[in-house]
């Protein structure tokens, strides 16, 4: 009888320092669920991470799938924690690299939201916050709108200390005018520029032109000029204005647009507005000063 009671002593002591140890494992692209662990500050897991894959996601976020994996999503965890009346949910979405949490990340927030100091960057709104840090984003929210603050950054921060490095903003942007760009204006998008599938992949920001909205972009094609020129034509009554570089007013969807673009070291870059102005040539060719 001893004899058991010491085996079921040991296997309770085995079960306990097991969990200890997942609590202690590393956050990883392939295991974000080690973020989760059983307490985060005063509050415990109601239950098992729930970990989503390419495979399930759907079962997650079936409208919003499609949009995390053309960025590259590897896996997902999601958790509840509870103390006392309050829960949160937390979300830790992992990817290929870290443009693509990024991308994620600008698909959600507008320049006019409230910022924080977290991760590479933040943002805080009732009941609600997000980061994104090297390949992870990262999703704090509650019911309760109401909830203090303090506590989604408490969480916040305990996260984005499990991601031990941060390489701030992608490089990738660092092409365009500093003094031209509308701050956490910044987008990546994988695919789907100007609602077309046939051109790459594409890095914009929103522009400081006069009173006006206007956008600066990017993307890396030995053929994306001609690409843009071909899709272009294919919307009725475009008008060329020019050849060198390429201007021209076109209708996208229901809204006329001017595009001024041309190439340069591999680069199709130019600028878009609703607007045709002098302001617009001048942007450009700030623009095109800086591609180097």
């Amino acid at each position: 009888m001893r004899q058991v009671i010491i085996c079921v002593e040991i296997l309770i002591i085995i079960v306990a320092l097991t969990a200890c140890s997942n609590d202690n494992r590393q956050l990883t692209v392939s295991a974000p669920e080690y973020g989760l662990t059983t307490k985060i500050g005063d509050f415990t897991r109601k239950s098992t991470a729930k970990i989503f894959d390419k495979d399930n996601l759907w079962n997650y976020i079936d409208g919003a799938a499609e949009s995390y994996l053309s960025y590259g999503f590897v896996k997902a965890a999601v958790a509840d924690y509870v103390n006392g009346q309050n829960q949160i949910t937390v979300q830790i979405y992992s990817f290929d690299r870290p443009l693509g949490a990024f991308g994620i990340y600008a698909e959600n927030r507008s320049p006019s939201d409230n910022f924080i100091n977290m991760g590479a960057e933040g943002v805080l709104s009732p009941g609600y916050l997000t980061f994104y840090k090297e390949e992870f984003f990262v999703r704090i929210s509650s019911f309760n709108q109401n909830i203090d603050d303090s506590i989604l950054k408490s969480f916040g921060n305990i996260i984005d200390r499990e991601i031990t490095t941060s390489n701030g903003r992608p490089a990738e942007f660092e092409i365009f005018p500093k003094t031209r760009i509308v701050d956490h204006s910044e987008r990546y998008l994988p695919s789907g520029f100007l609602d077309s599938d046939n051109l790459l992949s594409v890095f914009m920001t929103e522009a400081q032109i006069d009173t006006f909205p206007a956008t600066m972009f990017y993307f890396q094609d030995s053929l994306g000029l001609t690409k843009l020129q071909t899709w272009i034509s294919r919307y009725g009554n475009a008008i060329e204005l020019s050849k060198t570089p390429y201007k021209a007013v076109f209708k996208n969807e229901a809204a006329q647009s001017t595009i001024i673009t041309d190439e340069k070291y591999n680069y199709c870059f130019g600028v878009l507005s609703m607007e045709n102005v002098p302001s617009l040539d001048s942007l450009f060719e700030d623009f095109s000063q800086d591609i180097k």
